[in-house]
This record gives C-alpha cells, sequence and structure tokens, in this order.
C-alpha cells in the first residue's frame, strides 16, 4: 500500500515538475509544443523518475541495487547532455540569419 501512494506522490510530482517547466521554462525559438520542447519535457520527466528511484535507493542502499543505481546515474549524465544538446541545436538554428527575399 506505501508503494502505491508512493507512485501517486511520484506521479503528482512529474505533473507539477513537467507543468513548471511547460510555463516558465522554454528553449531560445522553440515555442511549447515544437518538437524540441516536446523532447525536452521527456528528458525532464524521465530526470525526475531517475531522481526518485535514486533518492529511495540512497534512503536504503542495497548491493544488488547497486549496479541499477549506477545505470541511472549514467543515464542522468546522458539525458543532461542531450538537453544541453537540444538547447545548444536551437541557440545556433536562432543565431543563423533568416534567408527569405
Amino acid at each position: 500500500m506505501a508503494r502505491i501512494q508512493g507512485l501517486f506522490l511520484y506521479s503528482a510530482r512529474i505533473q507539477t515538475l513537467a507543468g513548471w517547466f511547460a510555463s516558465n521554462w522554454s528553449l531560445p525559438g522553440v515555442s511549447m509544443g515544437s518538437e524540441t520542447s516536446e523532447q525536452v519535457m521527456a528528458l525532464l520527466k524521465e530526470l525526475a523518475m531517475l531522481k526518485e528511484l535514486d533518492t529511495e535507493y540512497e534512503a536504503n542502499p542495497t548491493e544488488g541495487d547497486y549496479e541499477a543505481h549506477r545505470v541511472r546515474q549514467q543515464r542522468h549524465e546522458e539525458i543532461t547532455a542531450e538537453i544541453k544538446a537540444l538547447a545548444k541545436q536551437s541557440k545556433d538554428k536562432d543565431a543563423k540569419p533568416s534567408t527569405s527575399d
């Protein structure tokens, strides 16, 4: 029962985080609802999930869960790099002058 309640709380946290980012954060030149912003939102949701799992692991670490924890940390780094790449891609796109005649 506690696990189910935890999942509901976790889901609420993801929705809160996603809502906050949707209304307060955007990549330059990327409108919310664009493919890039949707990718960023999906990555942020995955980061929130990884953080929740790591918080649970850190509260009660076990040897059997160490490898999963390590993989989550690696994925966290990958996601961070992906978000930075999307931001750079968007910034570079905005920096290019338009060539409309």
